[in-house]
Parts: structure tokens; sequence; C-alpha cells
């Protein structure tokens, strides 16, 4: 098993250094110390209007290692990671958290997340690689925390597990424009020997724009592709329609029944959309049974609800009413020849795995 503990500080501003480790550091089960927990504790807090570099990168550590042993799914890494970012820092600060490579099971790299980012007064960047048990991948996850305005476009995919944002913004198909959270900050201070990147410069922080309770701070993800606000239609029958003008049908409502390229029009081509969470749909046919994927034979086939990752489906949007179904970052669902069973194949963004969905 590789080591899963890797974290790079890219850029990191230390406004305020806070003193950490003079507790007893607790054992793990192999008797060993684990300073990440040790370094991450509410004596470490970091007040609004400061920061404590080494303490913000041992709490990214404990979440990253805590995350990897209960074995949570990416999105919900990003949740819990988002979360305690923004309570770290005092909810006074705006952060991006976007994945912006990837690694599948057997290490090799199979993605870049491709972005344009303009954020202003960066007070701490890094990079922090997840593996997902479930997905059996390695994400790698850029962290900024700003007090100015700026922008950020995502130029691939949404959801959860693939980017979060918090602070004062709004948003604009695949573009999130934050506002300052900070007066501008004075008195810059001079560089920093220890960190070997450049522009590493410790600077008076400011003070809140507006003190007090910040009602208008949220936070929040794109739960399908940013590059268009398009969601599928939720609780309509619809059909799935391929380039040809063929859909998506089940051959039988029994389960186990595949799923082809026929003709559109009976009740057996029309599938309706319900949210299951997290960015992901449950797809079911008009005849009753739901879209599963057949994990033996990586073929789609219909089966009764059950709620498993092998049923929830993104709906990543293309342009217009088209979209990719896939049940995950690698695997999407795919038509092969007329009137043929359809695979739950590796993603390749052809022709062949984008659907119309049409009412």
């Amino acid at each position: 098993m590789r080591s899963r503990s890797k974290l790079s500080t890219l850029t990191a501003v230390c406004v305020s250094a806070l003193t950490v480790g003079a507790l007893a550091q607790p054992a793990l089960a192999d008797g060993s110390v684990d300073p990440a927990q040790e370094n991450c504790n509410a004596a470490s807090a970091v007040a609004p209007g400061s920061y404590g570099t080494g303490s913000l990168t041992w709490c990214i550590i404990a979440a990253q290692q805590s995350g990897q042993v209960k074995k949570l799914a990416r999105e919900n890494f990003v949740k819990g990671l988002l979360d305690m970012l923004t309570n770290h820092t005092g909810g006074q600060y705006n952060i991006m958290i976007f994945d912006t490579k990837g690694k599948n099971a057997f290490g090799d790299p199979w993605f870049v997340h491709h972005y344009r980012e303009n954020l202003q007064n960066v007070a701490f960047q890094t990079e922090v690689e997840y593996n997902d048990e479930t997905s059996r991948e390695d994400q790698t996850y850029r962290i900024w925390i700003f007090s100015g305005g700026g922008s950020f476009t995502n130029e691939g995919d949404g959801g959860w597990g693939n980017w979060a944002f918090y602070g004062l913004w709004d948003r604009s198909g695949s573009t999130v424009n934050f506002r300052p959270t900070m007066e501008d900050r004075v008195v810059p201070g001079v560089p920093n020997p220890s960190t070997p990147f450049p522009g590493d410069t410790p600077v008076t922080p400011g003070v809140p724009a507006h003190p007090g309770p910040r009602p208008g701070f949220r936070a929040d993800t794109a739960a399908t592709e940013p590059a268009s606000s398009g969601r599928p239609p939720i609780g309509t029958p619809v059909f799935l329609k391929t380039a040809n003008n063929l859909a998506a049908v089940a051959t039988s409502a029994a389960a186990g029944s595949t799923v082809v390229a026929g003709k559109p029009g009976e009740a057996n081509s029309r599938w309706t959309f319900t949210d299951a969470g997290g960015g992901r749909y449950r797809i079911t046919n008009g005849l009753g049974p739901d879209l599963t994927e057949n994990t033996g034979t990586y073929f789609a086939n219909v089966a009764s609800w059950k709620g498993g990752s092998t049923q929830k489906w993104e709906a990543v949007h293309v342009n217009g009413d088209t979209y990719r179904i896939r049940i995950s970052d690698q695997d999407c669902l795919t038509y092969d020849e007329d009137y043929k069973k359809l695979g739950v194949w590796t993603c390749d963004g052809s022709k062949a795995q984008q659907w119309t969905i049409a009412r």
C-alpha cells in the first residue's frame, strides 16, 4: 500500500505563529504518535484576522488521515474539509477547494482538472492528496484561503467530489466571483527565508470589512458540470436519446434485464430522475426497476432500487439538453451499436457517451 499522507505547502503567508504540540500526544494503534490529530485541537484554533499556518497544515493532514481511516467517499471528505477550514479560520475568509488531478487504482495519472483563477490576497495555499477507497482513486485537491475578491472558473466537472467553496460570492455558470472579506492589508513584511517559494511574504493582517456576524457568507458546490446551470428534469419521465435518435430501452422489468439502444416511445424507453443526494440521481425505468451498473459484465441493467453505489448516477451537463451519464468519474453509460446492449465503460468524451434528455 502506498503512503497516502502526502501534503505539500505551495505558498503559506504566516501572519501569526501558534505554539502547538505542548500537550501529551495520543498514541496510534501501533504505539506511535499521531502528530496531526494532536496538533489540530480547539486550543490551536485560529482567531479571525490572524493565521497559524502550521496549525492549518496539521488540521488538513488530520482531516485527510481521518477520512481515509473512515473510508469516506471523496464527496464527504471535501464537505468535512470545507467545514473544518471554515471553523478554523473563524468563517472570515473566502475558501476554495478544487480537485486538480487524479490517479487511477494503479497509481497512473489519468486526468487533469482544468481551471482558471484570479484570487486576491491569498493567505494560505496548499495541496493534499486523498485516496478514496470507494472509487479506488487518488485525487489531489488544491486549497486557497484568501481575504480578497477575484474569480475562479471550473472548466471540468462539478459536485462535492470535485470542488467546494465558502465566503462572499456569486456564481454565473462555471465561474464563481468572490467579494473581499477584509479591508486592504497594510504594512508589508519582509521575505520569509524558511519557505523556498516566491512571494512567501508575511503581511500584517487586515481587519474584517464588516465585523460581527457574517450573514452573507455561505458554502456551496455545483452538483452538475459547472460549465452550465443545466440539470436533468426531476420527477418527469424522459427519453435518453443517442446521437442517432435511438434511446435507452429496458428489455424487461425483471431484475438483471439489459438496457439496449432501441426505438423510443413505449414505457420501457422512459426514465425518471430522482435526486439521490450528493449530486447523484436515481434513474427509474417506466416499467418500474432502476438503471444499474452490472459490475460483472460492465453493461447497463435494471434492478429493484437498493440505493447502492451501482444505482446512483451523475448527469454531467455537456450543452443544451445533452449530458454524460456516469456511475463514477471513469465509467459512463455508453452506446455501442443499434439495438445492442449499452455499456458502462471508460469515459472518453465521445458522442457515444452523450445522451440527449427529451420529453
